[in-house]
């Protein structure tokens, strides 16, 4: 043996075996530590278990209604196709075979880490219950009620491995096409694929789920055939319950599962609903590929990890300066109202500081990139050219300590301030010398990082030596809290942003801060204009139909229900009127000094599938006596003008409609005081149904 050829060696034999040894192990270690291999994961070795049952041979030996004890030796193996990454499951999981699908409670939580979607699981059931919530069969690690029904109660957690044998991770999930009229008890709980689906059209307006009261919600889908329809339900906890449900036609895949004689369909996350094409029956629009949502709705889906996005897109306005590239190349970093997110395309960007952007992220990753949220594109995809220019994000003005606490927030948090303008008064950098590198930033409470790529075009400049105010972004690198500015006019004292020229104007209410819960004043930035103060539009008597609070049904849009009832589907008879209590209004004051004359008022006007058919416009100076002088330009099949100056949408449209102008007259001239104006909606179909603006422009002049 070596060791005893050691043991019997003499002191001088034994000393140069060792002095050998030594050096080759020193000449190993220094080699390793200049050129480091990467560990290679280890071989995945299949566990030695064979399935001696097939699911539907399981399921097959239940009685609707009693709980099984299972007492044989079976066991049953299956690829995991619903986890619980999104929150739409809870303490369960899902498995198919190639004859069926089975629920599997399980009493625990980030089930996916360990059982995600694609993993072949084996599971031993002597010992294990099989029952059945309403009709739902499922397996679970004893007998008990659930929900008032006799089932089983989920598998405690430390039998997990006694029970479970681990397979083989990613493996394909095959989803059985289907049509409605084959939905039956032997697809219960496998993932299924119904192609030319859609939303009914009054839940296209609506969201997934509540997600404020964290309530699950129903809604209806249907194909292009037929008038039956099939619940997609949706839990409150989900990450995705605030987001709308898209207003296209496409694929959808779920899990099919039953509630009594009720079929229900349950989508993993939003990629599961491919709905990028036109509506049934349209010949193009129908709000198909990538619904607009805001970047706040979109980073609230992000938990605890990567997703692939379903069919969305997001806007905003370029806060990056790719110019002075202190943003690495592809990325360009957009804020909407408080939100931010980066976007990573890869490849040269040309976009500038204010341009208005708005991407399509269909199918795109929502990503964790070192510590900050990220949407990654499909490398080489082309980046979308902006749609306007010269567009002013306010910064807020922070303290280092709320910079470095509001970057610290959960990344889906709608308190992390990642990739928003930010302010610091009063800092000073260190070390003195260039911006080059990480240095740091000190005010009188606190310090961050700054960072400045080697490749900046300022990153030469020397840094003020005095204490100084600072604009730019923070965002996170690992565990490092870093600040941004994106040239060196960044480094001056706060001064409000340059406002537009005095003469004539056109200030636009875009409503991109609205979600389902920022109530009923739109949080969005105001129109700066010279001269004119304008405040921000509010929801006034409306909102609170099904006893709610009142909040806009969709994002991106000021829209909201309970408006006088007086329509009747599929007709153009109306019996309803204004309801003077009820209407959205927003006020323009002239600054002192300054006399405003304004000349229109353009709109879009969307109604959901029972909403209002009518709306007009009326103001404070004849103290809202009669419909503002309504036009339609430019011409909208979809868009009429009924007396009295109404406008009338035609009852099949549900989509935004362009062309609603007003045309101001003699009292709108010379203005010096505030006046204000309301826009109401008249002759819905139901209470619940929506009259939602948007894009609402005022155009004139100051002297």
């Amino acid at each position: 043996m070596l060791t005893r050829n050691f043991i019997n060696m003499q002191p001088k034999k034994m000393s140069f075996w060792l002095g050998c040894f030594v050096a080759i192990l020193t000449s190993v270690l220094f080699i390793s530590s200049c050129s480091k291999k990467f560990d290679e994961p280890p071989i995945f070795q299949a566990p030695n278990i064979t399935a001696n049952k097939t699911i539907a041979a399981l399921k097959a030996a239940h009685v609707n209604g009693q709980v099984e004890s299972l007492t044989d030796d079976l066991i049953i193996e299956g690829i995991v196709n619903a986890d619980d990454r999104s929150g739409n499951y809870y303490k369960q999981i899902s498995i198919q075979d190639a004859t069926g699908g089975i629920t599997i409670r399980l009493d625990g939580t980030n089930l996916y880490s360990t059982y995600p979607v694609g993993r072949k699981i084996y599971i031993k059931l002597k010992g294990l219950f099989m029952g059945d919530y309403n009709g739902l069969i499922q397996i679970g690690g004893s007998s008990g009620l659930s929900g008032g029904f006799l089932n089983v109660n989920p598998l405690a957690s430390n039998l997990f491995d006694t029970y479970i044998i681990k397979g083989s991770i990613d493996n394909p999930v095959p989803a059985k096409l289907v049509t409605f009229a084959d939905l039956n008890s032997s697809l219960q709980s496998m993932l299924i694929q119904i192609d030319n689906a859609e939303f009914v059209t009054g839940d296209t307006s609506k969201t997934f789920a509540d997600a404020v009261n964290s309530l699950s919600l129903n809604l209806n889908v249907k194909t292009c055939t037929g008038s039956s329809t099939v619940i997609v339900r949706t839990s409150g906890y989900a990450n995705f319950a605030g987001i709308n449900a898209p207003n296209g036609n496409g694929s959808l895949f779920a899990i099919y599962t039953t509630f009594g004689t009720t079929k229900q369909l349950i989508v993993r996350d939003t990629s599961d609903v491919k709905f990028y094409g036109t509506r049934c029956g349209s010949t193009g629009g129908g709000g198909g590929t990538g619904a607009r949502i805001t970047i706040a709705a979109l980073r609230a889906m992000y938990t605890t990890g990567d997703i692939k996005l379903g069919s969305y897109k997001i806007g905003g306005v370029v806060i990056s300066d790719g110019a002075n590239k202190n943003v690495s190349n592809g990325n360009v970093v957009i804020q909407e109202g408080n939100s931010g997110i980066q976007v990573y395309f890869g490849g040269t960007l040309n976009y500038s500081l204010g341009d208005s952007v708005i991407i399509d992220v269909t199918d795109d990753s929502l990503i964790n990139y070192k510590g900050s949220l990220e949407i990654k594109t499909p490398f080489g995809t082309v980046a979308p050219a902006a749609i306007a220019t010269g567009k002013v994000i306010t910064p807020q003005v922070r303290t280092i300590v709320q910079l470095n606490t509001g970057l610290g927030a959960p990344l889906g948090d709608p308190a992390n301030i990642e990739f928003t303008l930010t302010s610091i008064i009063g800092a000073t950098a260190s070390p003195a010398g260039t911006f080059n590198g990480n240095k740091t930033i000190t005010d009188a409470g606190g310090n961050i990082t700054l960072y400045t790529a080697s490749g900046a075009t300022f990153a030469s400049s020397v840094m003020p030596a005095v204490a100084s105010d600072w604009t730019g972004y923070g965002s996170s690198f690992n565990t490092t809290r870093q600040f941004q500015i994106r040239n060196t006019s960044d480094v001056t004292g706060i001064a409000p942003p340059p406002p537009p020229p005095s003469g004539t104007f056109t200030a636009t209410y875009d409503f991109s801060g609205v979600t389902n819960t920022t109530g009923v004043t739109d949080p969005s930035p105001v129109p700066v204009v010279t001269g004119i103060s304008f405040g921000s539009f509010s929801a006034i008597g409306v909102g609170t139909s099904g006893g709610a609070a009142a909040n806009s049904s969709g994002s991106g849009r000021f829209s909201f229900n309970d408006w006088p009832l007086g329509a009747t589907t599929a007709t153009d008879v109306f019996t309803g009127s204004i309801d003077p209590t009820k209407y959205y209004e927003v006020t323009i004051t002239p600054v002192a000094g300054t006399q405003v004359d304004i000349s229109s008022v353009t709109f879009k006007f969307q109604r959901s599938g029972t909403g209002v058919r009518q709306s007009a416009v009326r103001a404070s100076v004849d103290s809202y006596g009669a419909n503002l002088t309504a036009s339609i330009n430019p011409a909208n099949a979809a868009l009429s003008v009924v007396p009295t100056n109404a406008f009338q949408v035609t009852d099949a449209t549900t989509t935004g409609v362009d062309g609603c102008t007003v045309t101001l007259g003699a009292g709108f001239t010379n203005l010096t005081t505030a006046v204000k104006f309301r826009f109401y909606g008249i002759n819905a179909e139901a209470s619940g149904g929506t009259f939602s603006i948007d894009d609402v422009k005022f155009a004139g002049s100051t002297h």
